[in-house]
C-alpha cells in the first residue's frame, strides 16, 4: 500500500557491493576528516541508471511492471570500475566520482529503461549515459581539499575491482537538512536471480 504523499522524488538505481564499499571506506580513511568535503553515506553509495524526479504515487505501480519486464530480459554480469573525476559547479561545489568501465551490457540496460518509461511519459535522456559512483560533495569554498581527495583517490585505485550486477532498485529520495534519505520501493533481479543478491550455482 502506497503512503498518502502525493508524489514521491525517484531514481532507477544499482546498489554498490561489499568490495566497493571497502574500497571507498579505505579512500575515506586515507583521507582522513577534510574541511567542506562530505562523504556519501556507505549505504547510499550506487550507480544511477535513470533519474525519473518527482512522481505521482498513483503512477508507481505501472512504474514497476515495466522494470519487471525489462529486468527479466537479462542476466547478471561483471562491471569495473576504473579510474575517479569530478564534477565542478560554477559556484566552487562539486562532486567526487569513480568511474565505471564501459560495458556493453549497461549501456543497454540504461537504454531499454529509458524507453520503458518514456511509454509512461519521462523524457529520453538526451546526454550520453556517464555511469559513476559518486562518493563525495564538497561545498563551496573547499576546492583545494577536494583536490586533495581526488588526487588520492587516483593515487591509490580503483581500476580491475570487480562488481557483480545481479539487480535494480527503484529508490525513493527524500531530501532533508543532513542531506538525501533513500528508500527501496522496489527490488528487479536480472533473468530472476535471487533478489537478496546472491546467484545460485549449479
Amino acid at each position: 500500500m502506497l503512503e498518502s504523499s502525493s508524489s514521491w522524488r525517484l531514481f532507477i538505481g544499482i546498489s554498490a557491493e561489499a568490495e566497493v564499499l571497502d574500497w571507498v571506506s579505505r579512500l575515506r580513511a586515507e583521507c582522513g576528516i577534510r574541511r567542506g568535503v562530505r562523504w556519501t553515506p556507505a549505504e547510499q553509495v550506487h550507480l544511477t541508471l535513470k533519474f525519473l524526479g518527482e512522481v505521482e504515487t498513483s503512477r508507481v505501480d505501472g512504474i514497476r511492471d515495466s522494470l519487471a519486464r525489462v529486468s527479466n530480459t537479462y542476466l547478471p554480469f561483471v562491471l569495473e570500475l576504473a579510474g575517479a573525476g569530478a564534477f565542478r559547479g560554477r559556484d566552487g561545489t562539486g562532486v567526487l566520482w569513480i568511474g565505471v568501465a564501459a560495458h556493453e551490457e549497461l549501456f543497454r540496460l540504461a537504454a531499454d529503461l529509458d524507453r520503458a518509461l518514456a511509454r509512461h511519459g519521462f523524457a529520453s535522456e538526451r546526454r550520453p549515459y556517464r555511469p559513476h559512483l559518486t562518493v563525495a560533495r564538497w561545498r563551496s569554498g573547499a576546492q583545494d581539499e577536494a583536490d586533495r581527495v581526488l588526487s588520492w583517490a587516483e593515487t591509490i585505485g580503483a581500476a580491475r575491482l570487480g562488481w557483480s550486477v545481479r539487480g535494480f532498485t527503484l529508490f525513493r529520495s527524500e531530501l532533508g537538512p543532513a542531506g538525501a534519505r533513500y528508500t527501496r520501493i522496489g527490488e528487479f533481479p536480472l533473468g530472476g536471480a535471487p533478489p537478496n543478491g546472491f546467484l545460485t550455482v549449479g
